[in-house]
C-alpha cells in the first residue's frame, strides 16, 4: 500500500503548496494553479476526497481569476442566509426527535465558491437561480434511517420537482453515497438537504483512504484498491510528464524516468476512466 500513501501524500503536498502560493511571483502562481486544476483537483475527485477537491478548486479559482473570486465571495457572503439554515436545523432536529430517530449530526453548509462559479458560467445563471447554494447535511446511524429521514424532510417542506438524487442506491463512480433533495424553505429559498450515514460521510471526506481498516494490527483493504491506486499513480506521472514536455525544465535539472504503467482491469477502467475525459478547467466552464 506504499503507492496509496504516495498518491495521498502527493495530493496533500499539492494542497499545502496551493495554500502558500502567495510567496511566488504572479506568473508562477497561475501556472501552478492551472496545473493543479487540470490534474490534481480531478484526481482528488476520482479518489472521492471531496474536501480536498473543493479546497484545491477554490484556491485555483482565487489565483487564476482573483477579481471574479473576490466579487463572488462578497456576493455569497451577502446572499447566504445563516438564520434560515439555523431555523431549518432546529425544525429538523425537533421532527427527528418526535420520530425517535437518532442522528450523529445536523449541520449547515453552502456550495463551494468554485462550484457556484462553474454552474453560473456553464448554465448562465445568477446566484439566486442555483438550487443548492444553501444546504443542510444530516448524518445518521444506518441506511434505513436515511430513507425515513427523507420522508420527514419531505413532510416538513415542499419538494422542488426534479431535484432528488439517490446516490445511496446508485453510488457515484468514486464511491460517493448520499441522498440529495431540494426543498423550498419558509423564506421561499431553495434548500438542499443531504442525508447519509457516518460511513458514507467517511467515504465522502476521505475517499479511498476510507477503505483501509485496521484489525489486530493487520491492514485490510478492498482487493481492487492497490490496482486502482497504482493506475492513479501512473496517470499522475504521465500527466505531469506531458506538462513537462510542453514546458521543459531548464538545462541541467534532468528529468524523472518514465514509469511503466500496468493498467487496471476492464471493470476498474470503466469506473476510473472519467478522470481522462472529465478534466475540469476554468476555460471549459
Amino acid at each position: 500500500m506504499e503507492d496509496a500513501r504516495a498518491v495521498l501524500i502527493k495530493l496533500a503536498d499539492r494542497l499545502h503548496n496551493m495554500r502558500t502560493l502567495d510567496s511566488l511571483p504572479k506568473i508562477k502562481q497561475q501556472c501552478f494553479a492551472k496545473e493543479t486544476l487540470e490534474i490534481f483537483a480531478p484526481l482528488a475527485n476520482q479518489l472521492g476526497i471531496l474536501n480536498w477537491k473543493e479546497q484545491l478548486e477554490n484556491l485555483c479559482f482565487k489565483h487564476l481569476y482573483p477579481e471574479q473570486y473576490e466579487e463572488l465571495s462578497s456576493n455569497l457572503h451577502e446572499f447566504y442566509n445563516r438564520d434560515m439554515i439555523a431555523a431549518a436545523i432546529r425544525r429538523l432536529e425537533q421532527a427527528l426527535q418526535v420520530r425517535g430517530l437518532s442522528y450523529r449530526s445536523i449541520s449547515g453548509r453552502h456550495k463551494s465558491i468554485y462550484s457556484i462559479y462553474s454552474k453560473m458560467t456553464r448554465k448562465k445563471l445568477d446566484m439566486d437561480e442555483i438550487y443548492d447554494v444553501h444546504g443542510v447535511r444530516v448524518i445518521l446511524e444506518n441506511k434505513a434511517d436515511c430513507f425515513t429521514t427523507l420522508e420527514v424532510v419531505h413532510h416538513l417542506w415542499p419538494r422542488i420537482p426534479g431535484k432528488f438524487k439517490d446516490y445511496v442506491s446508485s453510488p457515484k463512480s468514486n464511491g460517493y453515497q448520499s441522498l440529495h433533495t431540494v426543498v423550498l424553505s419558509e423564506e421561499t429559498l431553495p434548500l438542499e438537504i443531504q442525508i447519509r450515514t457516518a460511513d458514507m460521510h467517511l467515504q465522502a471526506e476521505f475517499g479511498i483512504a476510507a477503505h483501509w481498516r485496521y484489525k489486530e494490527g493487520v491492514r485490510n483493504c478492498s482487493s481492487s484498491l492497490p490496482e486502482m491506486v497504482e493506475w492513479v499513480r501512473c496517470v499522475v506521472t504521465w500527466q505531469c510528464e506531458t506538462l513537462h514536455i510542453d514546458h521543459p525544465s531548464p538545462p541541467g535539472l534532468g528529468s524523472s524516468p518514465r514509469a511503466t504503467c500496468t493498467f487496471p482491469s476492464v471493470t476498474l477502467m470503466a469506473v476510473l476512466s472519467p478522470i481522462q475525459n472529465n478534466v475540469t478547467t476554468l476555460d471549459q466552464s
